[in-house]
C-alpha cells in the first residue's frame, strides 16, 4: 500500500501549528513555573504535536509493510533500524513518546518534572520539526 500523502501531510500540519503556537508562547521560566494554565498548554501542545507523529509513523510502517511494534516507542526504533529515519531524530522520537506516556498517564504524579519540561522544551520543539522535515523527505520520494 503506497503511503496517503494527504493523510500524513495533514498529520504535519498539526504538528507544525502545535509547534508554530508553542514558540507564540510567551513566558519566562519562573512564570511557567507558577503558572499551571501555561505549563497545561505547553504539555498538551507537546503531547498533541507528538500523537500526530505517532499516527504518522504508524502509517508509513503499514504503507512499507515494516515489522509492527509491540508498544509507541517500538514505531520510531523500526523507522531508525530501517532507515527511515536517521537514528537522531529516531531516538529524539523515542525520547518524544516517552514524555507522551508521562504526560498522558501520570501528569499529576510525582513522577512528571515540571522543571524539566521547561528546560527540554525548546529542543523538543527542534525536534519535532526534524521529525517533519525527514517525512516530507520520504513523501517527496514516493
Amino acid at each position: 500500500m503506497p503511503i496517503k500523502k494527504q493523510v500524513v501531510q495533514e498529520k504535519l500540519v498539526k504538528i507544525r501549528n502545535m509547534m508554530d503556537r508553542i514558540e507564540n508562547m510567551d513566558f519566562t521560566e519562573e512564570e511557567f513555573g507558577e503558572d499551571l494554565d501555561i505549563q497545561d498548554l505547553l504539555v498538551f501542545r507537546l503531547e498533541q504535536a507528538t500523537e500526530a507523529a505517532i499516527d504518522i509513523a504508524t502509517h508509513i510502517i503499514s504503507a512499507k509493510k515494516l515489522p509492527r511494534p509491540e508498544n509507541l516507542k517500538g514505531l520510531f526504533e523500526v523507522l531508525g533500524e530501517g532507515k527511515i529515519l536517521t537514528g537522531e531524530t529516531a531516538e529524539a522520537m523515542i525520547k518524544a513518546v516517552g514524555f507522551r506516556n508521562i504526560a498522558v498517564h501520570e501528569y499529576d504524579d510525582v513522577k512528571f518534572d515540571i522543571k524539566r519540561v521547561y528546560g527540554d522544551y525548546k529542543d523538543d520543539v527542534r525536534d519535532l520539526k526534524r521529525f517533519c522535515a525527514e517525512v516530507v523527505e520520504i513523501l517527496e520520494k514516493e
